[in-house]
C-alpha cells in the first residue's frame, strides 16, 4: 500500500487517518489485510482491539472502535471506515466481503453521500442490490 505525501501538523507529526488519499486499490488491500487477519500489515491482536466497540457515533449511531465504525447486517459483524465526501471501506469477515465506494471528495464529511452509502446484506450474508 503506497501512501502519497501525507500531511503533517506544525510539530511534524502525521495527521493519522486524515488526508491519506488512498486509492480504491489501496483501500481494498487494507480491508483485505484486516479481513484475513493481518497479512503482515497489522497484527491479529490489533484487529481485535480496533474492532472492539469503545464508544458510539452520535451521527451514525453505530459503535466505534479504533478507526473503525462497527455494526451488524444480516446477523454478521461489519467494520467500516468513512472518508471525507463519501469514500467508504466495508469489511465483513464472516461473509468474505471487502468492498470500497468512492464519491465526490468535495462533499462535506457529513453529507447525504455518507447516509446513502450503507452496505446492506441479504439474509444469506451477500451484498444486497442498491435501491
Amino acid at each position: 500500500i503506497r501512501i502519497e505525501p501525507w500531511l503533517r501538523d506544525p510539530q511534524g507529526r502525521y495527521f493519522g487517518g486524515n488526508d491519506m488519499a488512498l486509492t480504491p486499490d489501496a483501500l481494498i488491500r487494507l480491508g483485505e489485510a484486516y479481513r484475513t487477519g493481518g497479512g503482515g500489515v497489522v497484527s491479529a491482536g490489533w484487529i481485535d482491539e480496533a474492532w472492539t466497540p469503545r464508544t458510539r457515533s452520535p451521527f451514525s449511531r453505530d459503535d466505534y472502535g479504533y478507526g473503525w465504525f462497527l455494526r451488524e447486517a444480516a446477523g454478521l459483524r461489519v467494520a467500516y471506515g468513512r472518508g471525507y465526501g463519501g469514500q467508504m471501506l466495508w469489511v465483513v469477515p464472516e461473509a468474505g466481503i471487502t468492498a470500497v465506494a468512492i464519491s465526490d471528495p468535495t462533499l462535506p464529511a457529513r453529507s447525504e453521500g455518507h447516509a446513502r452509502l450503507r452496505l446492506t446484506l441479504t439474509p444469506e450474508g451477500r451484498p444486497a442490490p442498491s435501491p
